[in-house]
């Protein structure tokens, strides 16, 4: 992956900085924003510097400083190279969406349609072993940034294989006691598996 290329929040979030990760396909490009976190101070009376924790950015091109993001304009649409490279789609005769303001002529968007027998979704490119922009954004920002053998090293040293899971809990049972460090993901269930 290519390095990351950074910009500022100005006084927005006192001690953060907005990142980003590139990926290895044309136009991947993930914002995160990093927080500088304080010294420890540690039992013996010295300090211990902690670096920074980063977080996937959702503010979008309004805390970026490169960008001149105008609300008139919308926001630019991130996958349409992607979705023409693929050669699946095509533009649609049907109406173009339009903002109901009207003053705000930039907004109106071409819609698209799968060709005749094409299938456009993600799980349809997955499955045909097809690895899209779309998917290595959505991998890139899951996995916080980070290089792609973060979670093999972290399974070398802890002696298990993938990121610590919080386990069903039965009724009236409480979860283990589980020892993270500060590197390391943690992947919750989602609520409709908790009794």
């Amino acid at each position: 992956m290519a390095a990351e290329k950074k910009s500022g929040y100005g006084d927005h979030f006192p001690g953060s900085r907005k990142i980003y990760k590139e990926g290895a396909q044309d136009g991947v490009r993930v914002p995160f924003r990093e927080v500088a976190l304080s010294p420890s101070q540690l039992p013996d009376g010295t300090t211990r510097e902690n670096g920074f924790h980063r977080f996937y950015d959702a503010s979008g091109p309004w805390t970026d400083e490169t960008g001149t993001p105008d609300v008139r304009s919308g926001l630019k649409p991130l996958r349409e190279l992607w979705i023409e490279s693929r050669d699946d789609s095509g533009t649609s005769d049907a109406k173009p969406v339009v903002a109901s303001v009207e003053n705000l002529p930039d907004l109106s968007r071409t819609r698209r349609r799968a060709r005749p027998g094409a299938n456009v979704t993600q799980m349809h490119y997955a499955r045909r072993g097809m690895i899209t922009p779309e998917m290595e954004y959505i991998a890139i920002r899951e996995n916080l940034g980070r290089d792609a053998n973060h979670e093999t090293d972290y399974a070398r040293q802890n002696g298990s294989a993938g990121r610590p899971q919080a386990e069903r809990r039965e009724s009236g049972a409480t979860l283990p006691a589980t020892k993270l460090s500060a590197g390391d993901l943690l992947a919750i269930p989602s609520a409709s598996v908790w009794p």
